[in-house]
């Protein structure tokens, strides 16, 4: 199996059409596409793109999804497309991570504690202690 990338590119609708476009179309994993891993929309210049990565070609069947939604959004141009392959061993990089159960919500992230800024005075030993084994 593969993973699918399709990039979309749309004549520019605007910054105010934009920003209605983004509210209604769903990204980066709220509501996707079954199979849709990852799907991205941004200004490039004077175009609106999207990327989308898909699990499989086989899942591909709604990869119109966008299109509809943008069409929905009044966008109704049908837009460049270009669509690629990459070997499925690429695809941890989209796994989406599995929701917390309640038995991970009780263990706290291990981050370390900040360590305590020097004193002078634990300059001075630390300066004593190097300067004792120089001569030793």
């Amino acid at each position: 199996m593969s993973l699918i990338f399709v990039n979309l590119r749309w004549n520019d609708p605007g910054p105010d059409r934009y920003a209605e476009i983004v509210r209604a179309i769903p990204q980066d994993g709220c509501d996707l596409p079954r199979g849709c891993l990852n799907r991205q929309l941004r200004r490039q210049g004077g175009a609106l793109m999207a990327t989308e990565a898909w699990d499989s070609e086989a899942s591909g069947g709604p990869m119109d999804d966008l299109v509809t939604a943008m069409r929905g959004a009044g966008i109704e141009d049908s837009p460049q497309t270009a669509m690629f392959s990459v070997p499925a061993m690429f695809a941890a990089a989209y796994r989406r991570p599995a929701p917390a159960t309640t038995d991970d919500a009780a263990v706290p992230p291990a981050v370390p504690e900040p360590r305590s800024a020097s004193t002078l005075e634990d300059v001075r030993q630390l300066a004593a202690v190097a300067s004792a084994g120089v001569g030793a």
